[in-house]
């Protein structure tokens, strides 16, 4: 009976240890994602000249793309699978219909493949205005942008990277810009 006991407490305490490093990993995983956060908040962001413009089904000029005041940005890069971006574009469909109209939609897609970047974006009938980034320059041109995914959907307000996360994949998210798009 002693025995028992003393092996129920072991694992009692090994599992409250495990428990407790889980936590410690968490919280250093939240406190990871804050700074990144911090660092990409606020931060100018750069659409290169060397990226492809492919937006003129949209009837908006690379010019007046660049000069909007509130820019959203969708940025697929070579990580994702082309196809599953363009699928999951079909989500933002109804959100972009959503938006207030001073707020311009931009998609980047990091890819060598022009053509089936062109070819998908007809296919789901996607006629927002977006670049193609053939070899990588967004990413060395914005070393601020965090390499994971969250990070790649992000609000610009004059330039600068003013909200972060996607509205369409987050309810919390959309509720803060839903909230801060009401100022517009």
């Amino acid at each position: 009976m002693k025995i028992a006991y003393r092996a129920s407490r072991i694992w009692l305490c090994v599992g409250l240890l495990f428990v407790t490093l889980a936590a410690c990993k968490s919280n250093s995983a939240i406190k990871e994602v804050e700074k990144l956060y911090a660092q990409f908040m606020d931060s100018d962001i750069v659409i290169s000249p060397n990226l492809v413009y492919g937006g003129a089904k949209s009837g908006i000029s690379r010019a007046d793309v660049l000069k909007s005041e509130y820019q959203l940005i969708v940025y697929h890069s070579e990580d994702n699978c082309t196809d599953c971006s363009l699928r999951a574009l079909l989500q933002w469909q109804n959100y972009m219909k959503e938006l207030p109209k001073g707020v311009l939609v931009i998609l980047i897609f990091r890819s060598q493949d022009y053509q089936s970047i062109e070819r998908n974006l007809k296919m789901y009938n996607i006629e927002y205005p977006y670049f193609i980034d053939m070899d990588g320059r967004f990413e060395s041109d914005n070393p601020s942008m965090p390499p994971q995914l969250p990070f790649h959907t992000f609000m610009l307000k004059h330039g600068k990277v003013w909200l972060i996360g996607s509205p369409v994949e987050n309810e919390k998210v959309r509720r803060v810009y839903e909230k801060a798009l009401k100022a517009i």
